[in-house]
């Protein structure tokens, strides 16, 4: 399970039910898919790996169904139902949380959006507490995708 580098990207592979899947930067189908299940979820401001997977609750096995592809395989040729099921019965709490982990190494650009929105958020504040004459919290609530 150790983490491989190719000439422009990196991926890790994990084996799950005695298949092995991999895990490498997302495509656009891929953050589009992550995008639409995300939708009304409220993931707490600096959550780790374990506030995601608390927030995410019932969602988590077709996120990572979305997440990882099975070894040889194309992301627009899964069946994510099927490997959702795959992965609720076949992924423990600490791999989960290790993928979850991975996914914001694997896939920089996402910690960067989670920290444009958390500045977003508080820009938000700051303006909503000028208006309105109060002072801004100390710290965002969380971020609603």
């Amino acid at each position: 399970m150790g983490l491989k580098e190719r000439s422009d990207m990196q991926e890790k592979t994990y084996e799950i039910n005695g298949k092995t899947y991999v895990h490498r930067p997302q495509v656009l189908g891929q953050l589009k898919q992550l995008e639409e299940l995300l939708k009304g979820t409220n993931i707490p401001a600096g959550a780790g790996a374990m506030g995601i997977v608390e927030a995410l609750g019932d969602k988590v096995p077709i996120a990572l169904a979305i997440i990882l592809t099975g070894q040889g395989k194309s992301p627009q040729d899964k069946d994510l139902e099927a490997l959702a099921a795959e992965m609720l019965w076949g992924v423990d709490l600490a791999q989960t949380m290790e993928i979850v982990d991975d996914f914001f190494s694997i896939n920089p650009l996402s910690s960067a959006f989670a920290k444009v929105v958390g500045m977003m958020e508080r820009f938000a504040e700051q303006v909503l507490a000028m208006q309105t004459g109060s002072s801004p919290s100390a710290s965002p609530s969380g971020t609603e995708i």
